[in-house]
């Protein structure tokens, strides 16, 4: 039987050779070294950390505001001059229904504020009816219990094209923190 003989050598970084208690040494700092990186946090990935916190908490409160919010959708198709007005009796949507060129046409939406603190109300529009809607009150406080109605004009000009104006009007009720 024969009999087989190990040596084991090590080596540095640099390629010198290491005895056993040198080797030992070795790898307890390299453990070392790498912990130490681990967990070094600089003022710059704090800084990143808190911004992106942040970030997240405004996206957060914005989608749960957006979710929260009175969404109606908006609508008016044009007619010609002189044509009868067509109104789509419907309180789920500002449906201003027919109306011809040169006309105007009010719609009305009733908020109340049943919580128990005061809110600031902003009223948004969107899509090809946002520049033809006026709006009587927006970017106001609503008292706690309180209530407003909202007046929303249609004015049709009579450069209009003929067709069918879409878009949504949102009403924001943000809690007015002081």
């Amino acid at each position: 039987m024969k009999r087989l003989n190990y040596k084991i050598t090590m080596e540095n970084k640099n390629g010198e050779k290491l005895n056993s208690a040198q080797s030992e040494l070795e790898e307890l700092r390299n453990v070392k070294d790498q912990t130490t990186k681990k967990k070094k946090w600089t003022t710059g990935k704090i800084l990143k950390m808190i911004v992106m916190v942040i970030v997240l908490a405004f996206v957060w409160i914005g989608a749960v505001q957006y979710f929260a919010a009175d969404k109606y959708n908006a609508v008016v198709k044009v007619q010609e001059e002189g044509q009868g007005v067509g109104v789509n009796p419907t309180t789920e949507e500002l449906d201003f229904g027919d109306l011809p060129k040169g006309d105007n046409l009010m719609r009305f939406v009733e908020i109340e504020n049943g919580g128990e603190m005061d809110v600031y109300v902003k009223i948004v529009r969107t899509g090809s009816i946002s520049d033809l809607i006026e709006i009587n009150k927006n970017n106001f406080v609503l008292s706690s219990g309180d209530s407003a109605k909202i007046e929303f004009l249609l004015k049709m000009p009579i450069s209009a094209n003929k067709e069918e104006y879409k878009g949504k009007v949102i009403i924001f009720k943000l809690p007015k923190l002081f």
